[in-house]
C-alpha cells in the first residue's frame, strides 16, 4: 500500500469503530460521578466568612446581613448566601450570585475576604439576634452583624 493509498483509506474510514465508543461513553460516565462526588456536595448549613482578620460562621437557617468590614455585605436569606455592596473594583463577588451547596465558595480577593458553605461549624457560631462572642461583644440588632 503506498502513502497515497493509506491516505485516501484513512479519509474514507469512520473515525470511530464500536469499540472505542464504549469505551468513551463509559469514560465519560465515570468523569461525571466523580465529578458529582466531589463537587456535588448537597445543602449547607453553615456560612463562613474569613478575612485577613480571622474567620466567623453564621447560620444558613436564619436570614442575616453581615457588614465585611466595611467592604462588602454578606446577605443570607431564605438559605442562600450572596455578596453585596462590595467596593472592589471589579465586582466578580457580587455576580457570583447566590450560593448554598456545601464547599461552594464567593471570594472578594482584592479585599482578600472569602465567605464559603460549609455542613459543620468549626468556629464559634454567631448566633443571629444573640449576643455576639466575639472580643469587640457588639450586639447584633434584627439579624444585623458587623464584622
Amino acid at each position: 500500500m503506498t502513502d497515497a493509498q493509506r491516505v485516501q483509506h484513512i479519509k474514507n474510514g469512520k473515525p470511530f469503530n464500536r469499540a472505542d465508543i464504549i469505551v468513551y461513553t463509559v469514560l465519560a460516565v465515570v468523569v461525571a460521578l466523580v465529578m458529582i462526588l466531589v463537587f456535588g456536595g448537597g445543602s449547607g448549613e453553615y456560612v463562613t466568612v474569613t478575612t485577613g482578620s480571622g474567620s466567623k460562621t453564621y447560620p444558613l437557617s436564619k436570614n442575616a446581613v453581615i457588614n465585611v468590614e466595611s467592604h462588602l455585605t454578606v446577605i443570607i436569606e431564605d438559605g442562600k448566601v450572596c455578596v453585596r455592596d462590595a467596593d472592589c473594583p471589579d465586582k466578580i463577588c457580587e455576580r457570583s450570585g447566590k450560593i448554598s451547596r456545601s464547599g461552594s465558595m464567593i471570594a472578594c480577593l482584592p479585599n482578600g475576604i472569602v465567605i464559603t458553605v460549609t455542613k459543620e461549624s468549626k468556629d464559634d457560631l454567631i448566633d443571629v439576634g444573640m449576643k455576639c462572642p466575639l472580643s469587640s461583644a457588639r450586639y447584633l440588632i434584627s439579624g444585623r452583624a458587623d464584622i
